[in-house]
């Protein structure tokens, strides 16, 4: 088996071709902030951190002294990243 990632998929019609058609040994995963991109594809939506979880993430990954030292960056960067646990990692 073959998984293939497309990652931030604006517009179905860019990976319309891309897909594959026949052979079932791929599997395909698709992230897009879009929702409903096809009815063929079943949605999984994944809702975004609040702040205290992107700044508990934040403190996992960078250490919690550092994070409360400069919080109000750190909140501005939660913020910026739009509270995306990928974006914050």
């Amino acid at each position: 088996m073959v998984l293939v990632v497309l990652d931030d998929v604006t517009e179905y019609k860019d990976i319309k071709n891309l897909l594959p058609r026949t052979d079932n040994r791929f599997k395909l995963l698709i992230t897009t902030r879009l929702r409903n991109l096809d009815a063929n594809f079943v949605d999984l939506p994944l809702d975004v951190l609040s702040e205290d979880e992107a700044l508990s993430l934040l403190r996992g990954i960078l250490g919690e002294q550092r994070v409360d030292k400069e919080l109000e960056i750190a909140k501005n960067l939660c913020e910026w990243l739009g509270y995306l646990p990928l974006g914050l990692e």
